[in-house]
C-alpha cells in the first residue's frame, strides 16, 4: 500500500455543552432505560489526567464509587452505574452511564444528577483519596503485565507522542495527588449536572412528558435507518 501524500489532518477539539440537552431513542415496549450523561471531558496527554483518574475512580470507576452506592447499593435502581473518560489526541467524552426499570427512569436520572453535584460540593476527603491511590496502583500492573498489552501499551505512547515517563512514573504521579489537585481536577474535567447531554433509551411513549424537565428532547426511532437524530 503506498504512503499518504500528506500528513493526516488533525482533529479539531470539540465545544463543550453549556446547558442541557436531550436524545430520547424511543424503543416501544422496552422495559428499562438506558442513559448516557456526558459532555466533553479531557484529552490522553491532560497534564492533569493522573488526578482525573484518581478522583473517576472514587465517583464512578470502581463498584465501591459514589455512583454505583448510590443507584445500586442504596437505592436499588439499578445494577450498576459508571463513569470515565474517553481519552484521544483531542478532548473525548466524559459520561456517566446506567439504567434503569422504566418506571424509575426519573428518579434515576435525578439521583446520578445529585450524586454529581455532591462531587462538586463537597469534593474528596484525605481518607477517600487514600483508598483511590491505592485501588488505582494495585489495578495498574496487570494493564502492562502481558506482551499484547505491552505492545497496546507502546503503540498508546507512540501515537500520542509520550514517553516511557508516562509509565515509569506513574506511581508517583498518583502518590503526588492531593486535596488541591483533585479540587482542580473535578473543576476543570468534571461537567457541572447543568452542562450536559442526555442520551436516553427507552420507551418514548412512557417517558417523553417526563424527561422534558431535563431540556430540550430530541426524539429518533431505535429502528431509523440512518440512527441518526431528526
Amino acid at each position: 500500500m503506498p504512503r499518504a501524500d500528506a500528513p493526516a489532518p488533525a482533529a479539531a477539539s470539540a465545544p463543550r455543552e453549556k446547558g442541557r440537552r436531550v436524545l430520547l431513542v424511543d424503543k416501544p415496549g422496552a422495559t428499562q432505560t438506558y442513559f448516557w450523561l456526558g459532555n466533553v471531558g479531557a484529552s490522553r496527554t491532560d497534564p492533569e489526567r493522573t488526578a482525573q483518574a484518581v478522583v473517576n475512580t472514587v465517583f464512578g470507576g470502581r463498584f465501591t464509587s459514589m455512583l454505583n452506592t448510590e443507584l445500586r447499593v442504596k437505592s436499588g435502581l439499578t445494577y450498576g452505574a459508571r463513569s470515565a473518560f474517553a481519552r484521544f489526541a483531542q478532548p473525548g467524552a466524559f459520561g456517566i452511564t446506567s439504567f434503569t426499570a422504566t418506571e424509575s427512569t426519573v428518579a434515576a436520572l435525578d439521583l446520578a444528577l445529585a450524586t454529581l453535584d455532591r462531587l462538586h460540593r463537597e469534593g474528596l476527603d484525605t481518607a477517600t483519596l487514600d483508598s483511590a491511590k491505592t485501588y488505582l496502583l494495585g489495578q495498574f500492573p496487570p494493564t502492562i503485565e502481558t506482551n499484547g498489552a505491552l505492545a497496546a501499551r507502546l503503540a498508546d505512547l507512540m501515537l500520542h507522542g509520550l514517553g516511557p515517563e508516562d509509565v515509569d512514573e506513574f506511581a508517583a504521579r498518583v502518590a503526588a495527588v492531593d486535596g488541591n489537585s483533585a479540587r482542580a481536577a473535578i473543576n476543570g474535567a468534571f461537567p457541572d449536572s447543568s452542562d450536559l447531554a442526555m442520551v436516553l433509551i427507552g420507551d418514548a411513549a412512557r417517558i417523553r412528558s417526563d424527561v422534558r424537565k431535563y431540556g430540550p428532547v430530541t426524539e429518533m426511532r431505535i429502528t431509523d435507518p440512518r440512527f441518526a437524530p431528526r
